[in-house]
């Protein structure tokens, strides 16, 4: 009994990990998106780099 319920624990702490770290990555892709962006940043768009 123990046992479920600490693995249940794990699931959720996991879970919670999982959507902060979405949530965190969302954030960080609507900041880099309000900026603007230079052309020559070949890491942030690599699909206007196509020569």
């Amino acid at each position: 009994m123990l046992l479920y319920i600490y693995s249940t624990m794990i699931d959720f702490f996991h879970l919670i990990l999982i959507l902060l770290k979405k949530r965190a990555f969302f954030i960080q892709n609507v900041r880099l998106s309000r900026l603007p962006i230079p052309a020559n940043l070949p890491l942030l768009n690599p699909q206007k780099n196509s020569d």
